[in-house]
């Protein structure tokens, strides 16, 4: 079975200049999904539709070292939150399935992604 609603959460802490975050995907079904991460300036929400990938929220918030990256969906809402603070503003995202893989990304070993957690 896969997962649609939830708090999904990681603690990141970057290398200059590389991005680091957490994603939701299906393995079987490659082409839906959603990604979230820090670039060091900004946060991005991004979705994967029919294998198109669209920004959804891309928005200033102040980088902090070990700060939580949290993507909150209730269905088809989706929230974006870095550091205890809401990014942006809630985003519709309709047509994404429940999805069974998640889990953090990042470029390299040289950014740190810890405390990856998915809450119901």
């Amino acid at each position: 079975d896969g997962v649609q609603d939830g708090t999904f959460q990681a603690n990141i802490t970057l290398t200059a200049g590389l991005p680091a975050g957490i994603g939701h995907w299906d393995a079987a079904d490659p082409a839906n999904g959603w990604g979230a991460w820090h670039d060091g300036t900004n946060a991005h929400l991004v979705k994967l539709l029919s294998s198109t990938w669209t920004e959804v929220i891309d928005a200033a918030a102040t980088y902090s070292a070990g700060a939580s990256i949290q993507v909150i969906r209730n269905g088809a809402a989706f929230q974006l939150w870095y550091d205890g603070s809401q990014v942006g503003t809630t985003q519709t995202i309709s047509g994404l399935p429940a999805l069974k893989q998640f889990g953090a990304f990042r470029p390299d070993d040289t950014c740190v992604v810890s405390g990856v957690a998915h809450q119901e």
